[in-house]
């Protein structure tokens, strides 16, 4: 892809645009925002520093997706409740631009739509409602309003010094995206998909050693202000809440002074099966254990609590393994909306071809939290959740009003966990039965019902092999009146 040079109005430094199509970009040397009108730099402004990333992706990074390739250009950083994330401006093999949208791991590509003008009313929408867009139907699923936090490269627009913005996100059951952004009037509309790492094919990539310590190893130091305990940060300046193994204070760690957030937990819930800051293998990709949490919901007067890891890759994003009674499920975000495909008093969900009923609803509270979170997260939190089963899946959904989440978590033995993390002692076996563990009975019956047709088999195939071993009589001529008897081939003893 070919570039087109200029001199920084303001340092006169050369500056490289890698679109022709570019409005903004910002000088490199001495970091002044310009705007380019018709072959002019203007400055309009001085960048700050830009947040760190919790992406591999980078200016300049490469990759395919369908039949195009692209190249990132720009980079626009927002700041919410649950962290930053990075709308990265790339550039296409024919000319044009889009929009790859990169929250935690979890990525999007999109391009700015026809906008119809019913959009400004969507925002008054909540998540999980139903909204008709251009002919496809939606559901929302996430309303944000995120704080501009920087900029880089080239960008279509003028865009250096916003305040706050809203955003509505919306998805399809098939994985299809858009975002409805509310920083102009009327509304702008982008929509896409939801893509992977994988399918991105990325190269030229931030190297591992300058983002999340999961490869390198290497980790910031910190001591707790509520007792002086030497804290690891695996996140670095990406973590956005940490909790002391020490004392269990749970502090903002966007603070300078790591203020506190709250003072002491009750270290009797802290029961840790895999330690945080151990690094495991699932399904061939190494991730990290980073944060812990203890979660429970009251059905019937009885509270029911469970564990919680959350486990970090740079290039994946986040999983999380939950364990409660021996029970382990490996859950992962889902990346399209499941559809409820009949109601009643047992609802019926459905999501990539598999129909999952209604386990139960219920509202999840955070009991305690230990560890670290690139967003925020204290004991008190809760949200409300649905649980959906078609063993070994279970389908779940979480709602705090301006999100919600599905997942879907798998059923998995205790020894596939201990493998993953090459655990030294055996976890313990499950108690009793989990809500989408297989049944066992079903289990058992097809392994009798298969060694029953494998023994059937076998004794035929015994009775064709002796039979062949035999020589059959000739064949008798029949006459109408005769009487014959069936003859069957004689004993070797009788030939």
């Amino acid at each position: 892809m070919s570039t087109r040079t200029a001199n920084c109005p303001n340092c006169g430094a050369e500056i490289a645009f890698r679109w022709s199509g570019a409005v903004q970009t910002n000088c490199p040397a001495c970091r002044s925002v310009l705007v380019r009108h018709d072959v002019d730099l203007a400055r309009v402004g001085d960048i700050g520093d830009v947040p760190p990333s919790m992406s591999r992706i980078q200016l300049g990074t490469e990759g395919r997706l369908d039949k195009y390739s692209f190249v990132v250009v720009g980079r626009i950083i927002y700041k919410f409740g649950r962290g930053h994330w990075s709308e990265w401006h790339i550039r296409l093999s024919n000319d044009t631009s889009a929009w790859l949208s990169d929250a935690q791991g979890e990525y999007a590509l999109t391009r700015e739509a026809q906008s119809p003008p019913h959009l400004d009313r969507v925002v008054a929408l909540t998540p999980g409602e139903k909204v008709r867009i251009s002919g496809t139907e939606y559901t929302i699923a996430t309303k944000t309003t995120a704080s501009y936090s920087g900029v880089e490269g080239e960008l279509p627009f003028e865009y250096w010094d916003k305040g706050e913005v809203s955003f509505v996100d919306l998805r399809t059951p098939d994985g299809g995206f858009g975002t409805v952004d509310y920083s102009e009037s009327p509304p702008l509309l982008f929509v896409g998909k939801i893509v992977s790492f994988d399918d991105l094919k990325l190269k030229n990539l931030r190297e591992r050693d300058e983002g999340v310590a999961l490869a390198s190893g290497a980790a910031k130091g910190l001591n707790c202000t509520q007792c002086g305990a030497a804290i690891e940060l695996r996140l670095g300046d990406l973590a956005q809440t940490v909790a002391c193994p020490a004392c269990t204070a749970i502090m903002d760690a966007t603070d300078s002074s790591y203020r506190v957030l709250v003072e002491h937990q009750s270290k009797t819930k802290a029961r840790l099966a895999i330690p945080l800051g151990a690094i495991g293998t699932i399904k061939g990709e190494r991730w990290q254990a980073i944060g812990f949490q203890v979660r429970s919901i009251r059905i019937d007067g009885e509270t029911y609590s469970w564990r919680e890891y959350t486990l970090w890759n740079a290039e994946k994003g986040f999983r999380y393994l939950t364990e409660y009674d021996g029970h382990w499920n490996d859950v992962i975000t889902a990346k399209g909306v499941p559809q409820q495909v009949s109601g009643g008093k047992q609802p019926v969900m459905e999501y990539l071809g598999t129909r999952f009923k209604h386990f139960q609803s219920a509202t999840a509270t955070t009991q305690f939290v230990l560890g670290e979170f690139p967003w925020e997260v204290r004991t008190g939190d809760s949200v409300d959740g649905e649980d959906y089963v078609a063993p070994p899946l279970m389908l779940s959904a979480e709602s705090d009003g301006k999100e919600v989440t599905w997942s879907v978590g798998t059923y998995t033995p205790p020894e596939r966990i201990q493998e993953a993390f090459s655990l030294k002692e055996p976890l313990p076996r499950p108690t009793g039965v989990f809500a989408n563990q297989p049944n066992p009975r079903v289990e058992r019956n097809r392994g009798l019902a298969a060694a029953c047709f494998a023994l059937i088999g076998l004794l035929f195939l015994a009775f064709v092999g002796r039979a062949l071993r035999h020589r059959w009589p000739e064949p008798i001529s029949w006459t109408p009146g005769t009487r014959h008897s069936c003859l069957f081939p004689r004993s070797r003893q009788e030939r």
